[in-house]
């Protein structure tokens, strides 16, 4: 407990060094009130810290180990939150700002995930000192931060825009992003230019915060280099591409009627997202022949580490291929991009494990070994940052949730939706319920490491899961999380819960973990 609460004061101190004004050698240029507010949020789980040390000291000769194990539980999560900070908040100093912003988009969703998780992992902390009911309960784990922080946290998403624009009026600042011989494409006069025509029709100057993800949209770069293939995926083929010292996933499309609709979908879709837990679009551009894509490059899905795991490469001998508590968290994140999707009014339509994509997050795990597409992690404790992909299907869902479109039935398809293929239902259907289903199975496969219904001998066999056949979990798996995923795969659509109670009940059950008290 030592080294860890030695790590996370090392990190504080770095964070308010970092974001003080009085910081001169190397000075926020990017978000700086949004990274000032994180600190302060940062600054005070330290006093959470000294709490928990003072009790630890105060009771060093019991026998009772529980404190000291829970509290050693939560305190490295909060430090792997606080390592994630130091990280942004540093990428907001760098003099390579114009790569932070076309890197990472407006961020505001991403610093308030981070000021919550700051707060919560706090919160896990207290609740191990104070025995009192009403400490930690369902209604600290709805994800959101209090009333006053959000609304401080929206006024420095706004202000921040207005330093970027102010940025953006200096000399040419975009000379390695924009094509030299043609100005009329550099960044900061497309960025203006789009700033000035949305400034002339919007009343309701707070809605400009919605505009970032969007503004860096259409730039064609510059490749420094290609590398391989990676594959076909849906109506796209996908390649790794090195851009301004970076890599990235470039997605194109042939440019005939039917995969030109299929980008114009996909762009629409994605560009308007912008959160920690789905995968974002750096920009798009089109030639003669093709359409293309450039996304933030997590090179590793969640079906590619299970198979790592079946080869005896991740966690060789493990029973599971992660802790209950690891497992949890990964859930917890794919829950959290999708129900940010749903609430922008879109469905996914596709979750399974092939779609989700994993970066390792341990703090203890070096820069060069994050981005590497070669390296596996033998432990199953292992933290991961977690992406959902892969929106091809994806579908707006109009005003009576009609169904718009079919999809390739799959193990993860729920069996509603198969039936309406075949012509078996009617017309109606419910796209969100039918995430909740492909969630439950993808959680499935969390679990046990397996391919979704390997207890059947032949294919896919979606007879017996019309009629209510599922997945087996492991014998381990705690009751309430159990309880969670039955209630997701339910037979009756209308019976499954959103993803607002799911991330709820996700976090609630992380919190159980991180205490020690999640029963079996």
């Amino acid at each position: 407990m030592a080294g860890i609460s030695r790590d996370i004061r090392g990190t504080v101190e770095n964070l308010v060094r970092l974001t003080s004004d009085s910081n001169s050698t190397d000075p926020l240029k990017l978000n700086v009130l949004q990274c000032q507010l994180v600190a302060k949020k940062a600054a005070d789980s330290s006093y959470t810290l000294n709490d928990l040390e003072a009790y630890q000291r105060r009771h060093e000769k019991s026998s009772d180990g529980r404190i000291a194990g829970t509290g050693f539980r939560a305190a490295k999560e909060l430090l792997r939150v606080l390592k994630d900070a130091e990280i942004l908040i540093r990428e907001c100093c760098s003099e390579k700002w114009k790569k932070v912003v076309f890197k990472r988009g407006k961020l505001q969703e991403t610093f308030a995930k981070i000021a919550y998780e700051i707060e919560w992992h706090s919160l896990v902390l207290y609740s191990v000192l104070v025995a009192q009911s009403d400490i930690y309960d369902k209604r600290t784990c709805d994800g959101k931060l209090r009333s006053i922080d959000h609304a401080r946290l929206i006024l420095a998403a706004r202000q921040d825009l207005d330093s970027l624009r102010a940025l953006l009026q200096g000399p040419h600042v975009c000379d390695e992003i924009c094509k030299p011989d043609f100005c009329s494409e550099c960044l900061k006069d497309k960025v203006l230019q789009q700033w000035d025509t949305e400034e002339k029709e919007l009343e309701d100057r707070s809605s400009l915060s919605q505009i970032m993800s969007s503004i860096f949209s259409w730039v064609q770069p510059q490749f420094d280099s290609k590398r391989q293939q990676n594959g076909k995926v849906g109506v796209a083929e996908v390649k790794e591409i090195k851009w301004l010292g970076q890599m990235y996933a470039m997605k194109t499309f042939n440019k005939d009627a039917t995969h030109e609709a299929h980008f114009r979908e996909e762009v629409s879709d994605m560009a308007a997202l912008d959160h920690p837990n789905v995968v974002r679009i750096i920009c798009c551009w089109e030639d003669k022949n093709y359409v293309s894509i450039l996304m933030e490059p997590l090179r590793k899905s969640l079906h590619n580490l299970l198979l790592n795991y079946k080869d005896g490469t991740h966690a060789p001998s493990a029973p599971t291929p992660f802790t209950i508590l690891n497992s949890v968290d990964i859930m917890l994140q794919i829950a959290e991009g999708v129900r940010y999707v749903h609430s922008k009014n879109f469905t996914h339509l596709d979750i399974m494990s092939l779609n989700v994509l994993v970066q390792f997050a341990d703090p203890i795990t070096s820069t060069d070994v994050k981005d590497s597409d070669t390296v596996t992690i033998s432990s199953r404790s292992t933290s991961f940052t977690v992406k959902l992909a892969d929106f091809g299907l994806k579908r707006i869902i109009n005003e009576k949730g009609r169904r718009t479109s079919n999809s390739v039935k799959t193990a993860w398809t729920a069996p509603e939706a198969y039936k309406l293929r075949k012509g078996e239902d009617s017309a109606w259907f419910h796209p969100r319920k039918a995430d909740v289903y492909s969630f439950a199975i993808t959680c499935s496969e969390i679990l046990t490491g397996d391919h979704p219904f390997a207890h059947f001998n032949a294919d896919y066999n979606f007879d017996a899961v019309k009629d209510g056949d599922r997945p087996r979990l492991p014998g381990e798996t705690p009751r309430r999380l159990a309880a969670l995923i039955h209630r997701c795969w339910h037979r009756n659509p209308q019976l499954r819960p959103d993803f607002t109670a799911i991330c709820t009940e996700l976090r609630f059950i992380k919190g159980l973990a991180l205490r020690g008290i999640l029963s079996t």
